[in-house]
């Protein structure tokens, strides 16, 4: 699977973004960062043709982020995932139009499982942390377990 992350800008390093990023690469997943100060993120998801683009979202950004989303989405089938802090105290952007789905609290092993059994071609929509639309209804799933100091330790970071 291709996941693209789309960033609005980058003032400090994305730490939540590269520790999927990296668990992800780990799995055989193939990772692409778009920053849209840089780059053109629309033109760059044509470009990459990812499975997936994923956007990690803070409160102010949100709005720009679904812009975006709309726009790629115009042009290309793919499935939109959306984490971070904002989606994580408001998760009813999962109805927002074209918003596939949203994670909830911690993304690393949500992200890492999401990919994975789309991948497999195996159902996904049972996921914990994340809400999915399916059928135009909203499937909000259960929360995992926080990662322990130990587990946080053992995730790549490269």
């Amino acid at each position: 699977m291709h996941i693209l992350f789309i960033a609005k800008e980058i003032d400090d390093e994305p730490h939540g973004i590269l520790l999927i990023s990296a668990l992800l690469k780990k799995h055989g997943h193939r990772v692409s960062l778009v920053v849209a100060s840089e780059q053109d993120p629309v033109q760059a998801a044509l470009r990459l043709r990812p499975d997936v683009v994923g956007y990690s979202v803070y409160t102010g950004t949100q709005l720009y982020y679904l812009d975006v989303n709309r726009r790629i989405k115009a042009q290309i089938p793919v499935m939109s995932v959306f984490g971070g802090p904002h989606p994580t105290f408001f998760p009813e952007m999962i109805e927002q139009e074209g918003v596939d789905g949203v994670c909830v609290g911690e993304g690393e092993y949500a992200t890492l499982e999401l990919l994975n059994a789309l991948e497999a071609r195996q159902p996904y929509t049972g996921i914990r942390n994340w809400l999915f639309k399916v059928d135009g209804r909203v499937v909000r799933n259960p929360l995992r377990p926080l990662l322990t100091s130990a587990e946080l330790d053992a995730l790549p970071f490269a």
